[in-house]
């Protein structure tokens, strides 16, 4: 898995047309789902979420030649690239609001040859919380080593204060889900 860090800094207008100094904490991760199958992952630790209308991905490989060029919504932090063959490549996300640019991160991806380690073969699930807020959260989860269609949905319970709190969200998802924006949560909580 690879990881990265940028802050970025944006000049937006407010209502009033007067400059507003908005700061962008982004960090971003590589994780491979099958050799040459990665998801890029990222997360805006910092930073207004309501600004974002969209995000542009571009795959350059070690040559500068760009061989992916897609529009993700504003609210996924992730793009699936295969076939990816071994080799460098650079990812650069750069997120469009209303006003243009809000900002651009780079991340380099290796690809590791084909060979996998028999532990790499095992199933899992990694879920993680992040664009953590006050009164909201971002629930991040993929599946790796999983055949075809094996999963049918998921399901999502929230509770405050452990499994034995009172149960703040029961929902049902579709299997190609993997991400769910939790808001209006009791702060400090």
């Amino acid at each position: 898995m690879v990881t990265s860090k940028l802050e970025t800094r944006c000049l937006s207008k407010a209502a009033t047309e007067d400059p507003i100094d908005e700061t962008y904490l982004v960090s971003s991760k590589t994780r491979f789902k099958s050799p040459n199958n990665a998801v890029i992952i990222w997360q805006v630790d910092q930073g207004n979420l309501e600004n974002i209308k969209h995000f542009n991905v571009a795959l350059f490989d070690s040559k500068g030649r760009k061989r992916l060029d897609s529009e993700v919504a504003g609210n996924q932090r992730y793009i699936n690239i295969h076939p990816l063959p071994n080799g460098i490549y650079v990812v650069n996300i750069n997120a469009k609001g209303d006003e243009g640019e809000l900002f651009q991160h780079n991340i380099t991806v290796v690809v590791p040859p084909m060979s996998m380690d028999a532990d790499s073969q095992t199933p899992r699930l990694d879920l993680e919380a992040n664009e953590v807020r006050s009164t909201d959260v971002n629930i991040v989860w993929d599946v790796f080593n999983m055949p075809p269609n094996a999963i049918n949905g998921y399901r999502v319970q929230v509770f405050e204060e452990g499994p034995k709190g009172l149960n703040l969200m029961n929902k049902t998802l579709n299997a190609n889900t993997g991400t769910l924006r939790i808001s209006n949560l009791s702060p400090n909580k």
